[in-house]
């Protein structure tokens, strides 16, 4: 199988690989950001061993490249994310930190495992201000629409 950094095969083959690239270490993000004016401790937990960070709601659902592509594997811009969970495309990251620069502007740190391998890596997320896209590192997705839960 491909790593989570190689293109994946299949119908997604044409479109160009978007999957996180996995760090021997840790991917860090940049520290340019916006913060618009809002105090980024109120915006995310303060990650104090308490309670388990989670990513912002306004964050969650699932996001694709192509909007034709969303409810299905054909793409591997695929992402969906949980407040303590990030699904690319071969990998899934369970949340351990999570710092805001604003509340549309985040970095999300996780663990992550996929195709028999764990790394650690951090990718910053930026919501556009209506909320239908995502920018996660340099990658831009849109917002998917919910699907109907199959009966």
């Amino acid at each position: 199988m491909d790593r989570p950094s190689a293109a994946a095969a299949g119908p997604s083959a044409a479109a160009p690989s978007i999957a996180p690239a996995k760090p021997k270490e840790t991917q860090g993000a940049s520290d340019a950001g916006r913060d618009g004016g809002v105090d980024p401790a109120k915006l995310a937990n303060a990650n104090d061993g308490q309670s388990r960070p989670e990513i912002p709601e306004r964050f969650a659902g699932e996001w694709n490249v192509n909007l034709a592509h969303c409810g299905t594997d054909l793409n591997d811009s695929r992402v969906r994310i949980e407040p303590r969970r990030i699904r690319f495309y071969e990998s899934v990251g369970e949340v351990t930190k999570v710092t805001a620069r604003s509340a549309d502007d985040v970095t999300v740190s996780a663990r992550f495992a996929g195709e028999g391998e764990t790394w650690t890596a951090s990718h910053r997320m930026i919501l556009s201000p209506s909320g239908a896209d995502l920018t996660i590192d340099d990658v831009t997705r849109h917002r998917c629409p919910v699907m109907p839960a199959a009966k």
